[in-house]
């Protein structure tokens, strides 16, 4: 589910950037141009991709050797992955999104367990902040935007939490802004409308206490 999930998440990613999906097959089947990155960089699993300025840029993760990196990284069409920069921390299983022209890195974890991170970065120089923390140390964690706010869904906390918080950005604040049904961990999040044009964040999948979720909600 969490390898799926990463992957359905990447093709979106490469679309935003110009690549990745060709037109509908005739038979109304999507087909998918896999793209061969270079080698330079490192396997990497658990980290963060955004699509900021141009790029799509990968943020920490896990390495091959099970660690937690803080590795950024940028690929753009016809040019060769690079290392940009470096997060000020090392982490996996965070979350992040773009508004107001910067990168929001929420939640994640790293060897001691999870943290309660929030990072603003400047995506020219990659320049990190941190205005705040999490109520609680997250992880396994999705975010999205919505209504000029960022929204932290779900996660572990010695469990699947079924909690969403909303960030402010300026003055930056953290505010309890409702409950999923069921607690859920890596589960995807992506922006959408309902019927009438009304902006929501879609929730799919995950895993809950008791194992995968086909589950699929609108949070407004």
């Amino acid at each position: 589910m969490r390898r799926s999930v990463l992957f359905l998440l990447l093709m979106l990613l490469l679309t935003a950037c110009g690549v990745g999906v060709a037109a509908p097959h005739p038979a109304g089947k999507l087909r998918v141009k896999v793209l061969v990155l270079p080698p330079d960089g490192e396997p990497l699993m658990g980290g963060a991709a955004v699509v900021a300025g141009g790029s799509m840029l990968l943020l920490g993760g896990l390495n091959r050797e099970d660690l937690s990196t803080s590795a950024i990284w940028r690929f753009r069409p016809g040019e060769r992955l690079l290392l940009v920069g470096h997060l000020p921390l090392v982490t996996h299983d965070h979350a992040a999104a773009v508004d107001g022209g910067a990168i929001w890195l929420v939640g994640g974890g790293d060897a001691s367990g999870s943290l309660p991170t929030v990072l603003r970065i400047v995506p020219n120089g990659f320049d990190a902040e941190s205005p705040g923390h999490l109520p609680a140390p997250l992880s396994d964690v999705a975010a999205g935007v919505l209504g000029g706010k960022v929204v932290v869904v779900g996660g572990n906390q010695s469990g699947p939490s079924a909690a969403i918080l909303a960030l402010t950005p300026r003055p930056f604040s953290v505010q309890k802004f409702g409950m999923l049904p069921l607690g859920l961990r890596y589960t995807a999040v992506a922006p959408g409308s309902l019927q009438g044009g009304r902006s929501v964040l879609f929730v799919a999948g995950g895993e809950g206490a008791s194992g995968p979720s086909k589950a699929v909600f609108a949070v407004d």
